[in-house]
């Protein structure tokens, strides 16, 4: 349910309702609380949950939601304006403010600021220009609202009786739409998250993938079961919505790479060898994907009978170094200062890959080897498994 801060005396809640009941008595029929909109600037997403509960719900559990207010995005944030003097504040406000691109509040004064990548922002895309990196986006602020749905035939402006116009937008079904953010180029020119780019030269963009071209909200923003409008509101037929959660789940990330035991067998001077064979099999970007501190570790457990066991690591991702060549290990560092990309190991889509473990010595007899893959991320310290696989 929708959360407000409001006083909760009973005086206030008569108040509230007799006003509540008054507005709508004097607006036609699918308009409720439309006074609320703010027809000149942006709308908070709390406004739109009135008609759009489930979608603002799904979207209140997202990274979009709180791309502003996460304290890792702060303390980042307050690295890199200190140590581009202020510079940084129109930069990383883009992404993970991006109001701030009309409202230029780079001081978070304004409640919009702090609801990140809020609905209003998205549904205000009027186009999308990439050639225009600092600013690809084109707002159409308090007007009609695009979205991905075909409203007419002629896929033209809908005139309703709703608290707003509606219009469709082909970008909402186009992952331009998400590259503005999702193909992070730094300040010094060199592109350290290249989700885009990694998906643009893949199978799935361009439809040799199940004779189609699978963009960004195919995977991302998958149908789930809600009401696009409430029913309250408004009957439609419609029982099913897109995910605005954007799938970042466990359950969805679960089985993204497959793992294989190609090779598990002794070999000179009492070393053990074992060859893991990794496949990217449902990321359309590559895996490990975006700012260098996510990476995709690889381990394997050599489990000798009677004897304990042991353990290596290797990971796949990719290192950002400094113009004097030493290794960024922070992203806000690889974002003020990273000077080119020494190294990049992660897994395009669909693409298999075998990695050798040679441990040392492993005792004589049976060995049972275990293999795992999990995504992992320096910032938030988490580690997501993936998959596993065993041979004994």
């Amino acid at each position: 349910m929708i959360k407000k801060n409001r006083p909760t005396t009973p005086t206030f809640f008569f108040l509230s309702i007799t006003a509540i009941v008054f507005a709508l008595s004097l607006q036609p029929p699918g308009t409720a609380f439309s006074a609320e909109m703010d027809r000149a600037g942006f709308t908070s997403a709390t406004v739109c949950a009135y008609c759009h509960e489930d979608i603002y719900e799904s979207w209140n559990r997202s990274a979009h939601s709180w791309s502003y207010s996460d304290s890792t995005f702060m303390d980042a944030y307050r690295h890199a304006y200190t140590d581009t003097k202020g510079a940084a504040k129109d930069l990383c406000f883009t992404c993970h403010a991006p109001t701030t691109i009309v409202t230029k509040d780079f001081d978070g004064a304004m409640p919009i600021t702090k609801e990140g990548v809020t609905c209003d922002f998205c549904h205000s895309v009027e186009d999308v220009n990439l050639s225009h990196a600092a600013t690809p986006y084109k707002i159409d602020v308090g007007g009609q609202k695009r979205a991905s749905m075909a409203l007419d035939k002629s896929r033209k402006f809908e005139k309703t009786d709703a608290a707003h116009q509606a219009a469709y937008a082909k970008w909402f079904n186009k992952s331009e739409m998400c590259a503005g953010c999702h193909e992070i180029t730094n300040m010094k020119g060199v592109v350290v998250g290249g989700t885009y780019s990694e998906w643009k030269s893949s199978a799935y963009s361009k439809g040799d993938y199940a004779k189609k071209s699978v963009q960004c909200q195919d995977c991302h923003m998958a149908r789930i079961k809600g009401n696009p409008v409430n029913p309250s509101v408004k009957k439609i037929a419609k029982d099913t919505v897109p995910d605005h959660s954007l799938s970042h789940n466990l359950a969805r990330l679960a089985g993204s790479v497959t793992l294989e035991i190609v090779k598990a067998e002794r070999a000179d001077g009492g070393r053990y060898v074992v060859e893991m064979a990794v496949t990217n099999v449902k990321a359309g970007h590559n895996i490990p994907t975006g700012l260098p501190s996510s990476s995709l570790t690889l381990e394997v457990e050599a489990q000798p009978a009677g004897a304990g066991a042991v353990i290596m690591r290797k990971t796949l991702g990719k290192t950002v170094v400094d113009a004097k060549g030493s290794a960024l290990f922070t992203d806000v560092d690889a974002y003020i200062h990273g000077a080119k990309i020494s190294e990049n190991t992660s897994l395009a889509p669909n693409e298999k890959r075998v990695v050798k473990f040679d441990f040392a010595s492993i005792p004589q007899g049976k060995v049972s080897v275990t293999g795992k893959a999990y995504l992992s991320n320096s910032t938030h310290n988490s580690h997501i498994p993936l998959a596993s696989v065993e041979k004994k």
